[in-house]
Parts: C-alpha cells; sequence; structure tokens
C-alpha cells in the first residue's frame, strides 16, 4: 500500500475526502497543498495504545494474519518526525 492507494474511509472518518479535497483546492490555487496519510497512532503511556493491548488480551481484535485485521500502525516519534519532513515537500499526498 502507497500513496496511489485508494482511500476507503469509513463513515466515521469521511471527512478525511474533504481535507484532501482541500490540500488539492490549495494547490491548484497555487499554495502547497500537502497530505499526510496516518494510520493508528501508539506510544508508551498512550490511553489508545494501552486500550489496544487489553483487546488483543480478550481476544476482540482481529487476527493480523486476515485482511480484515490489517491496520496502519505509526510510532509518535515517526509521526513527528514526517510532519516536520513535510514542511519541505512539494504538493502532494
Amino acid at each position: 500500500m502507497d500513496e496511489s492507494a485508494p482511500v476507503r474511509p469509513a463513515r466515521y472518518n469521511r471527512s478525511t475526502l474533504d481535507a484532501e479535497a482541500a490540500a488539492e483546492r490549495l494547490t491548484k490555487s497555487g499554495g502547497a497543498g500537502v497530505v499526510l496519510r496516518f494510520g493508528m497512532f501508539y506510544g508508551p503511556d498512550d490511553a489508545a495504545t494501552r486500550q489496544l493491548l487489553d483487546a488483543v488480551r480478550r481476544g476482540w481484535f482481529p487476527p493480523f494474519e486476515k485482511p480484515q485485521g490489517y491496520t496502519r500502525w505509526l510510532a509518535h516519534d515517526d509521526a513527528a518526525n514526517a510532519v516536520v519532513a513535510a514542511l519541505g515537500v512539494p504538493a502532494g499526498v
């Protein structure tokens, strides 16, 4: 999966397409719209990470070897580095 993969948001996050469209409009008007597609964040002392681990321990998370179990994960530090790096890139996804 890379930046050219089709985006198929769920009902709860369809606004991501609106945000990407806004970045594209900015670029077309002469600005530099940059889109960073993050996944699920994780890190030490993170509440969401603790909840995920609890769900896995209870058997509530789909097995990773099945297609429906695929999820993108990104460490907080890596996300921060990506944001800083994106400050100097050309427009795009």
